[in-house]
């Protein structure tokens, strides 16, 4: 009679994102009788403390110690995964003995089926449950980690670029959002449990808010980012974030711009006794001259000043957002405010410019009435505005864009200054009307003719 023997071997196991900085997941990887088999254990470490070679947990205190604030349970969870992990190895012995000792043939899918039955917790974390799992918690590590760059972005353009403080701040309020929901519904939410009529539960929510359909957006957008990110780690399986149901509503928002002669009353608006308004404006003109992005043109410096053969002089530097280098020649009126700051722009934070430039505007009697139609907790609002109401730091780029254009400046020039890469995206800013279009088009050569050679007959 044939003996065998209970032999427990260890196998290969691999981070699935080895330079996270989260929480990623762990998978077995070998292979039986030349076929590949691969395995996740549903359990997730920081890769910094995972030992490649020994394929266990690093319980080094002072290694451990760098995580506790990201997982009060860290103690637990990395015994919980030193015990899955063996566990796991004793199921594939006991499944390699009794295939033996049955004289049967080796089945991965049996194998497989026998790991998704029996690979559990085998320790009492009811009061302790990883913290991962649960949206809020994953969120507000994330969150923090953005903050002091541990975590940058991973995918796009920008991979490997730190997260933008406009981002940030739009995570930490989603984290607000998301803890003022739970408690609206009353339990915590993993992210096995998001599904199409959760989401539906969470735009209600949003519109319960009275938030507009583009900051409901901007939200869905970055929930949808946090659980590929946590999908990514090996955080959950969760896949209902890619469905077309769970969708970012945006819409297009009613926009202006401003005439030359609403500039020229802004500029000679008195603001002697307010420094703090001179410094929003003078920063606000800047950005209709120039046509950049606010966080552009808002940190210009003499470095960026350079000064042609010719004489002219022209801002030349690397915008923030897309990277693309932009030479913009600079205008007299121009000049005229950077020379008044050495080059150098003051300080200035957009919330306060789009601020102080309301109350400038208001002042300056740019008050002509404007449709807005908007959507507002899920219903489509009509109202009527005054003009001042609507400007913020945006509306400089807006402006400018729109007035090169109406001077003659060809759409390809425009978006060599505005750092367009298409048509599409930049036609969102000429929001000229139709008589303004008449007016430039009545100005060009064709529409003028040729009168000389006409004849009546």
């Amino acid at each position: 009679m044939q003996h065998h023997t209970l032999r427990i071997k260890s196998y290969p196991i691999l981070l699935k994102r080895p330079n996270s900085n989260s929480p990623t997941g762990l998978f077995l990887r070998t292979s039986f009788n030349g076929k590949p088999f691969k395995y996740g254990l549903g359990v997730s470490i920081f890769p910094k403390l995972w030992d490649k070679k020994t394929y266990r947990p690093i319980t080094k205190r002072s290694e451990v110690n760098k995580f506790r604030k990201y997982d009060p349970h860290i103690d637990v969870n990395l015994k919980n995964i030193e015990l899955t992990i063996v566990q796991a190895e004793g199921i594939i012995a006991q499944y390699i003995l009794s295939t033996k000792k049955d004289n049967r043939a080796f089945d991965v899918n049996e194998l497989r089926q026998a790991l998704d039955e029996g690979i559990k917790n085998v320790i009492d974390t009811s009061d302790q449950q990883d913290q991962s799992i649960f949206v809020l918690e994953y969120l507000n590590r994330t969150k923090e980690q953005m903050k002091t760059g541990e975590i940058v972005i991973n995918a796009g353009k920008k991979k490997g670029q730190r997260y933008s403080q406009a981002a940030i701040k739009n995570y930490s309020n989603l984290y607000n959002h998301w803890l003022s929901f739970e408690k609206q519904i009353g339990r915590k939410i993993r992210f096995d449990d998001i599904t199409g009529d959760l989401y539906n539960q969470l735009l209600q929510y949003f519109h319960g808010k009275a938030l507009s359909a583009n900051t409901t957006g901007r939200y869905i957008k970055a929930l949808k980012a946090i659980m590929t990110r946590a999908y990514d780690d090996g955080i959950h399986s969760n896949n209902v974030h890619t469905h077309k149901i769970f969708y970012a509503p945006q819409v297009q928002t009613t926009a202006i711009y401003l005439t030359p002669a609403e500039i020229e009353a802004l500029r000679k608006e008195d603001l002697s006794s307010k420094p703090h308004y001179q410094k929003a404006l003078d920063v606000f003109l800047v950005g209709i001259y120039t046509a950049m992005r606010y966080s552009d043109y808002s940190r210009i410096k003499p470095q960026n000043i350079k000064e042609r053969p010719d004489g002219t002089k022209v801002i030349d530097m690397i915008t923030k957002k897309t990277g693309e280098r932009v030479v913009v020649p600079i205008k007299p009126e121009l000049n005229q405010i950077l020379s008044k700051y050495d080059y150098k722009l003051p300080k200035t934070y957009e919330q306060k410019v789009s601020k102080y430039m309301k109350e400038i505007a208001e002042a300056a009697k740019i008050n002509s009435p404007i449709e807005v139609e908007e959507i507002k907790g899920g219903l489509k609002v009509n109202s009527t505005k005054p003009k001042y109401q609507m400007i913020s730091s945006h509306t400089a780029r807006r402006t400018g864009v729109c007035l090169m254009y109406l001077a003659g400046v060809s759409v390809n020039d425009i978006m060599k200054i505005t750092g367009h890469r298409t048509e599409k995206s930049f036609k969102k800013y000429l929001i000229i009307s139709k008589d303004e279009a008449a007016n430039k088009m009545a100005q060009m050569d064709y529409f003028k003719g040729d009168n000389q050679n006409l004849k009546v007959v």
